[in-house]
């Protein structure tokens, strides 16, 4: 008779301890979301991009300052993984992070994400005047194109580049 009331002793205490791990773990989970919203105001998730800007590669904790990251938009910034080494002489190589914002419109000598003839990549753009720009490629020797303003979409604008050792 002994050994069932022990039985049931210990399949109390079991219960117990199922409990109080159940209530620890939530109270850790509590804890966490209390962390994220007390930062949430002052740090953001900026995604990682490939060049289609539709697969997300990962994100990077940032701070926000006057509600903007890096003086721009928070709704407008992201980090671009650069995916090939067309662009080695500036030294932004294939697996770099490059951090950018979304533009519509080109700024003379800044280097963006552009789509012409059916493909996007990493370019310096230079403008030429009379609705003429001057696409620069550097995968080791200079290569220029020159291209009417409306045959290439500006996607982002590249500012910042972490490099991968």
């Amino acid at each position: 008779v002994s050994m069932v009331v022990t039985d049931e002793a210990l399949l109390e205490e079991r219960k117990a301890i199922k409990e109080s791990l159940a209530k620890k773990t939530k109270n850790k989970i509590e804890n966490d979301e209390v962390w994220t919203n007390a930062f949430s105001s002052v740090l953001k998730n900026v995604l990682i991009f490939d060049y289609s800007l539709q697969n997300k590669k990962g994100f990077k904790e940032l701070p926000i300052h006057s509600n903007k990251i890096e003086g721009h938009p928070q709704d407008k910034v992201l980090y671009l993984e650069i995916q090939d080494d067309e662009m080695s002489g500036f030294r932004i190589l294939k697996g770099d992070l490059a951090f950018a914002y979304l533009v519509k419109e080109i700024s003379n000598n800044g280097i963006f994400l552009v789509e012409y003839k059916g493909k996007r990549a990493i370019r310096q753009i230079k403008s030429l005047g009379n609705s003429k720009i001057l696409l620069v490629s550097n995968g080791g020797s200079l290569l220029t194109e020159t291209m009417e303003l409306k045959e290439v979409t500006v996607l982002a604008k590249l500012e910042k580049l972490e490099i991968s050792l």
